[in-house]
Formats: C-alpha cells, sequence, structure tokens
C-alpha cells in the first residue's frame, strides 16, 4: 500500500428502491484474502437485477429482502478511514461533542 493511501473502513451498498427511498447497508471489509469472493457475491447479487430469472435480493447490516421489481438501481462503494474520521468528528461537533476548530 502506498503512503497516504486509505485503507478501506466500511463497504457500503446503497439500494434505490421504485419508491424514492435509498437504504444503505454496510459491511466490514472482509480480509484481503476473501475480497475478490465478498465483491463477486455482492454483484452476483446486484445482477438480479439484469437477470431474465425471478428470485429475492438480499443485503445485511440492516438485514432486508427485496423483490428485484421494486429496485431500480444498486450502488456499491466504500468509505476510507480518513473519510470515516471526517464524517464522525462532523457529527460530533454538530452534536456538541467536540469543539468546533
Amino acid at each position: 500500500m502506498k503512503k497516504g493511501q486509505d485503507i478501506v473502513a466500511k463497504i457500503l451498498i446503497k439500494v434505490y428502491t421504485v419508491s424514492g427511498l435509498t437504504i444503505t447497508h454496510e459491511y466490514e471489509p472482509p480480509p484481503k484474502n476473501k475480497l475478490k469472493e465478498f465483491i463477486k457475491e455482492m454483484v452476483y447479487r446486484s445482477n438480479l437485477l439484469c437477470r431474465e430469472e425471478k428470485g429475492l435480493m438480499y443485503f445485511d447490516n440492516p438485514h432486508i429482502t427485496y423483490n428485484p421489481d421494486n429496485v431500480v438501481g444498486i450502488e456499491i462503494c466504500s468509505v476510507g478511514v480518513s473519510e470515516l474520521k471526517s464524517a464522525i468528528e462532523k457529527a460530533q461537533r454538530k452534536a456538541g461533542l467536540i469543539r468546533k476548530e
């Protein structure tokens, strides 16, 4: 890993529904030797939207089972350690837990 490069802190899967909701599922990154398998599994589940076969699609954290007819899109992304730290600090400032700088 190059100096200054973030490690992945969270993997996010955002499910966009026909009703306009966006539901975010958070996953801890798997060990490096399991990452490829994890990504393949998530993409396989997401591809149910494009396949002719019928079935249900599910994601964890929170655990929700979707009818693909009610899903308009899926986004898979990650949050780096520094992004996560920054977001936590902003939330704490708004809540009055740490001083604004």
